[in-house]
């Protein structure tokens, strides 16, 4: 009779021995959902933006908006030093930005230079490595403005939004816009001008808001990376189902 106590403990122990195999597939498949996951993610980062050189059209383009038009600020404000709160949005400069501009000018202009129509808009002046920013409270998806003076000859400022660089519109040389504006697919809150080299100009009736934009859908080689992606999920599942059905049936 003692020698059947070995055969026993041997049975006990033989179903633990042959479950742990099984647990394999389950950790691929947690994997392939993770490549997944990290290709969507991946996708759907890249932001997709429509640029404007004319209101009629930046407005036609989106879904609602707000025009920061400055009036309200009656005396002068800098934001050269300290960052200034408009409301909606905060203005801020790089360290060593220039103290003569560099302001919220209101009525009388310190200079024709920037005066879009008699009115208190934003008097600036970038220069390389010195760069304007504005940082939203909210995440918009369309963003434009009234110039005057900007990329005047020479490509003097770049335009990102959300660390994203947009193309401005028209040719490299005489660059002087009297509107910009963008559309993206991708909310973003913070717009920033990059200088390049040294440009003085004017801003007034800043718009932002929600683009009339569907959000972006993934690329076809993407889709066929998620095609093989579900693809190896389901088969991890099959052999994972079928190695459990052996081990109950103890083959």
């Amino acid at each position: 009779m003692t020698t059947a106590h070995p055969a026993c403990s041997a049975t006990a122990q033989a179903p633990a021995r042959r479950r742990r195999p099984a647990a394999r597939p389950a950790r691929r498949t947690t994997i392939a959902l993770s490549a997944i996951l990290a290709i969507l993610a991946g996708t759907s980062a890249r932001a997709e933006f429509t640029v404007f050189d004319d209101r009629a059209e930046f407005l036609a383009a989106t879904l609602q908006s707000t025009t920061e038009s400055f009036d309200s600020w009656v005396k002068d404000t800098g934001f050269h030093t300290n960052a200034v709160d408009v409301g909606a949005f905060t203005l801020s400069m790089t360290p060593g930005a220039g103290t003569i501009y560099n302001l919220i000018d209101a009525p009388p202009q310190k200079s024709n230079s920037t005066n879009l129509n008699g009115t208190t808009h934003l008097m600036v002046f970038t220069d390389t490595g010195i760069d304007l920013t504005f940082s939203f409270d909210q995440p918009i998806t369309a963003f434009g403005a009234d110039f005057k003076g900007i990329n005047d000859e020479f490509e003097r400022t770049l335009f990102s939004a959300g660390g994203v660089f947009i193309t401005v519109p028209g040719e490299p040389v005489n660059l002087q816009l009297t509107f910009f504006g963008f559309t993206s697919d991708t909310p973003f809150d913070s717009v920033t001008f990059h200088g390049v080299r040294n440009d003085i100009y004017g801003i007034d009736d800043v718009t932002f808001g929600t683009a009339l934009r569907v959000p972006a859908v993934p690329e076809p080689g993407s889709m066929a990376m998620l095609g093989i992606g579900l693809a190896g999920v389901a088969a991890a599942r099959r052999r994972a189902t079928r190695k459990a059905g052996q081990t109950a049936s103890g083959t």
